[in-house]
């Protein structure tokens, strides 16, 4: 964890000192403009599926992974919802935005089995997994037309992730026999992650009071892995 607070307070400072780039005394100090940022869209998790494929049953509910009589109910649909807010100040070509954002994944499942005397059914069950982003981002102005503009960045991951399994043997996460119903988070797992987030925004419409833009993201995370791509239009209120 030490590494990682080290490399994102790095891509911090990397930050900052870009945006200070344009930040010069010879800038009017009325150029400075707060903005307010309001997105929503989608958002696809390359997390959440496992590295293993996705198998549906013929009502199109997933089925549960099976290995030596246990069964996991882990997968969820990689591609879901993605919104967020931030708060965002800009002077010459540069806008930082700090702000949170979240995506949602689920998996929906039917499933039954006879455990003992008793019978476990899941009827249109819902398994979610949520990402809670904590985000500082650099947005710059490409050729100074206050059209096109890429996106670098650093965020902070808290995760939540509901999962269940039915296990006939012992394994290393449930050590004994039984039906274990989970929500992993970072309250009772310490669930936790961080990387930096790089993307790209197109203006479609500017007015004195906002401006629309669509926007497309992904995040990569500090364990090496692609954490998610989102997509989806941006409102930019002018304070």
């Amino acid at each position: 964890m030490k590494n990682k607070v080290l490399f994102l307070f790095s891509y911090m400072t990397f930050i900052s000192h870009m945006f200070a780039q344009n930040n010069k005394s010879d800038i009017p100090k009325d150029t400075i403009k707060w903005y307010v940022s309001v997105e929503a869209g989608a958002g696809i998790n390359f997390f959440v599926f496992y590295d293993e494929p996705l198998r549906y049953n013929e009502q199109g509910y997933l089925i549960p992974e099976e290995s030596d009589g246990n069964y996991r109910f882990l997968q969820k649909n990689p591609l879901g919802t993605y919104w967020g807010i931030h708060v965002g100040i800009q002077r010459g070509k540069n806008l930082l935005l700090l702000g949170y954002s979240r995506s949602r994944n689920v998996g929906k499942y039917q499933y039954e089995k006879k455990i003992g005397e008793y019978m476990f059914k899941m009827d249109g069950f819902n398994l979610t997994h949520l990402n809670n982003f904590y985000s500082l981002i650099l947005q710059r102005d490409i050729k100074g037309k206050h059209k096109w503009y890429w996106m670098l960045g650093v965020y902070y991951l808290r995760l939540s992730q509901n999962e269940i399994f039915i296990t006939n043997k012992t394994d290393w996460l449930n050590p004994d026999k039984g039906i274990y119903l989970l929500n992993r988070n970072y309250k009772e797992y310490g669930f936790e992650d961080g990387g930096i987030i790089g993307g790209i925004s197109f203006t479609l419409l500017d007015n004195p009071y906002y401006n629309l833009s669509i926007q497309a993201k992904v995040f990569y995370s500090t364990s090496n892995i692609w954490e998610l791509a989102s997509f989806g239009p941006v409102i930019n209120f002018k304070l």
